[in-house]
């Protein structure tokens, strides 16, 4: 009885697909890579049909590696079966039919290898020694997938049970897991553990409201280097009066209205920039088709799913109302 796993088999994503045609003497191969997820447990799986036999071939990758890797090793498998044959006179062509340009590109258009450089290179090698000691050549065409070739779907089958063994698999030894495989799961690892102690943080709290989710990337200068300076330090709440009487009680903590001067008394009710709030509220409305305004609306960077408006054209409204209040100038 085949022991069951807590994977489901739906759920492995055909990322790529290969397929090959029958030629005389030239055996067709079809293979996949599969992934549950990228990275994640993958498995490659292939099929040859030579003299009118069907061999199956798969191997389980890795338990955490990409899409891409376990297609490389689909391929490697066939190679590796082609150069095991005895009586390779039989053969003439190994004609290759895939639907990954990626693959493609790597192993015969020269293209940048980024990832799986030393599997990448292990593949070319053995193309070269199978064309140069025994004159088959090997040839590489693309072709769009899930064309409910038999073959293929065999292939894939396979690879999709190697994924669930790459599951199980306590020790890799044997499995080739790159450079840029750790580098990406120690990212992912890091950037859970960052955005965890963002979440649960007792600091910067009022910060948090407009900017949630952890990220490397730089906010960027809009609609100018002033203003987007000023509306980083909104989102921070530590640049208005009530803020700055707490470091330094000589400063009035009161806005020139006699109300106290917070984020949101700026931007929503100050009664001295009431002209350039109504400006701000009718293009938003222009916009957005609603009246409504808040702190999340205006200071937030992640995309509101529920505004139709980009968080470009809404810094861009902001910063006009920055603008004509001149409480900074």
């Amino acid at each position: 009885m085949k022991e069951e796993t807590d994977i489901s088999i739906d759920d492995i994503e055909p990322e790529y697909q290969f397929q090959g045609l029958q030629a005389s003497k030239s055996p067709p191969e079809y293979w996949h890579g599969s992934c549950q997820s990228n990275p994640g447990p993958c498995g490659a799986g292939a099929i040859v049909i030579f003299n009118n036999k069907e061999i199956e071939l798969k191997q389980p990758v890795s338990k955490r590696g990409s899409i891409l890797l376990a297609e490389l090793v689909a391929i490697k498998l066939v190679l590796d079966y082609v150069s095991r044959i005895e009586n390779k006179t039989l053969i003439e062509e190994v004609k290759i039919f895939s639907d990954s340009q990626s693959a493609i590109g790597i192993l015969t258009l020269n293209w940048k290898i980024e990832n799986h450089r030393s599997t990448s290179h292990e593949i070319i090698s053995l193309i070269k020694s199978i064309q140069k000691h025994h004159g088959i050549k090997i040839n590489f065409d693309w072709t769009p997938g899930h064309a409910d070739v038999r073959g293929n779907e065999i292939a894939d089958k396979l690879a999709k049970e190697a994924a669930k063994e790459a599951n199980q698999i306590q020790k890799e030894a044997h499995i080739t897991v790159t450079k840029q495989d750790i580098k990406t799961a120690a990212r992912i690892l890091v950037n859970k553990k960052w955005q965890h102690r963002w979440d649960n943080s007792d600091t910067g709290r009022f910060y948090y409201n407009f900017h949630q989710t952890v990220s490397k990337k730089s906010t960027f200068d809009y609609p100018d280097h002033k203003t987007a300076k000023i509306i980083r330090n909104l989102r921070s709440g530590y640049y208005l009066k009530n803020y700055q009487n707490k470091i330094n009680q000589n400063i009035d903590p009161k806005c020139e209205c006699g109300q106290l001067e917070t984020v949101e008394h700026y931007l929503l009710f100050c009664e001295n920039y009431e002209e350039a709030r109504q400006k701000l509220i009718h293009e938003i409305y222009f916009n957005t088709g609603s009246l409504h305004i808040d702190l999340e609306l205006l200071l937030s960077i992640e995309k509101n799913d529920n505004v139709s408006v980009s968080n470009e054209t809404l810094m861009r409204l902001l910063g006009d109302f920055i603008c004509e209040s001149r409480r900074f100038d």
